[in-house]
């Protein structure tokens, strides 16, 4: 496994990226906790919307697992309103999934993903994202 990090200048060039594509406009963004969170903020004052957040574990150390922890879920208003939904990285796409399984069946709401860095293989899995990198890789942000 490679590792390499990435700086908050880094990630600030790609929100600025992302906030430039997004072709919605998004009732609310969702930051998934806890490495969306900082980008989700970020985005969250560049596009003027509020944020809110679902917390989800799935990975022990650097291994990803199957079970995973719900430890925060974003209130999702009654009326009909839309999302972006943004992470960190999109590795395997298990965090979106969850998620999707959790809210995407809800009729009243639209839901969009956006993550600053994909897998090569799970690019499928948002609707935006900033850089793609090889499988092997793994990611050191600065908050972590």
């Amino acid at each position: 496994m490679i590792k390499k990090s990435v700086s908050y200048d880094n990630i600030a060039f790609m929100v600025d990226q992302l906030a430039e594509r997004v072709k919605i406009d998004y009732d609310y963004i969702i930051g998934i906790g806890r490495g969306g969170l900082i980008p989700a903020t970020m985005l969250g004052y560049k596009l003027n919307k509020k944020v809110l957040t679902f917390g989800v574990n799935t990975y022990n150390d650097q291994v990803q697992e199957d079970n995973f922890v719900i430890y925060q879920q974003p209130e999702i208003l009654k009326s009909k309103s839309s999302y972006l939904v943004v992470d960190d990285i999109c590795d395997s796409g298990n965090t979106f999934s969850i998620f999707k399984k959790l809210y995407g069946h809800n009729t009243h709401h639209s839901f969009e993903y956006a993550s600053l860095f994909v897998k090569d293989k799970s690019s499928h899995m948002v609707d935006y994202y900033g850089f793609s990198v090889p499988e092997k890789t793994w990611l050191v942000f600065p908050w972590e």
